[in-house]
C-alpha cells in the first residue's frame, strides 16, 4: 500500500510540473480563460493573469482537461502524503 501512496505522490508532482510547463508554453490555461476571456460562440481562449488569446479547440480541451486532473489529482496526493506520515509515526511508536 506504501508503494501506491508513492506512485500517486510521484504521479501528482509530475503531473502538477506538466502542467505548469504547458501554461508556460501555451501562454496560459482554459480554467482561468473561462472566467477572464470574452465568450463568443466557437471561439476558445487561454488566460495568463488576464491576457486571453484565442487558440483551438483542441488547444483549449487539452489544457482544460489537464488543468482539472491536476484539480483532481493534489487531494490523492494529499492524502497520500497524510498516509505515509501515519504509517512512519505508527512505526515508529511499535519500535519504541
Amino acid at each position: 500500500m506504501r508503494s501506491l501512496a508513492t506512485s500517486f505522490i510521484i504521479l501528482g508532482f509530475l503531473n502538477f510540473a506538466l502542467f505548469v510547463a504547458g501554461t508556460f508554453v501555451v501562454g496560459g490555461d482554459a480554467v482561468n480563460g473561462d472566467f477572464s476571456c470574452p465568450h463568443v460562440a466557437g471561439t476558445y481562449y487561454l488566460s495568463d493573469k488576464g491576457h486571453c488569446h484565442e487558440v483551438s479547440r483542441q488547444q483549449y480541451l487539452y489544457s482544460k482537461g489537464h488543468c482539472w486532473s491536476v484539480f483532481l489529482s493534489w487531494p490523492v496526493v494529499v492524502a497520500s502524503i497524510f498516509y505515509l506520515r501515519r504509517g512512519k509515526r505508527d512505526d515508529e511508536e511499535s519500535r519504541s
